[in-house]
């Protein structure tokens, strides 16, 4: 078996993020690990998992979205990322070199299914993997 996308998924509520983990996995069968917050996800970051993909919820008690993508600047993960997020103004850094954007909730449905495909897509060609 070949190696396995993994993607990270981090929000605060865990029916969506369930429901999000479950589609991942249903539409492309992909590893998908969940964290419930940003410092829960720093953590599995540190652990050396490589994900190809983080998605991450902005508003969260325990490290919100901006300290998770702060983490992926300054340590320069090399991870595509982006926020999904009922906020209006949300305050990113754009120096994260792999920062895609934000997608507002919960307009999420199509949008968040063709991004992830795409970003997959793109990352198993660049490893000459087989999707």
């Amino acid at each position: 078996m070949g190696l396995m996308l993994r993607i990270l998924l981090v929000d605060d509520d865990e029916s969506l993020r369930h429901l999000l983990a479950f589609q991942i996995k249903q539409d492309f069968s992909f590893v998908v690990d969940e964290a419930s917050s940003g410092n829960e996800a720093i953590n599995l970051i540190k652990l050396n998992e490589k994900y190809c993909l983080i998605i991450s919820d902005y508003n969260m008690p325990d490290g919100n979205g901006k300290d998770l993508q702060n983490f992926l600047t300054e340590r320069k993960i090399d991870s595509y990322f982006f926020f999904y997020t009922s906020e209006t103004e949300a305050s990113v850094n754009p120096a994260h070199e792999k920062y895609i954007g934000l997608i507002q909730k919960p307009h999420i449905d199509i949008l968040f299914k063709e991004l992830v495909k795409a970003i997959c897509i793109t990352t198993t060609k660049k490893n000459g993997l087989a999707l």
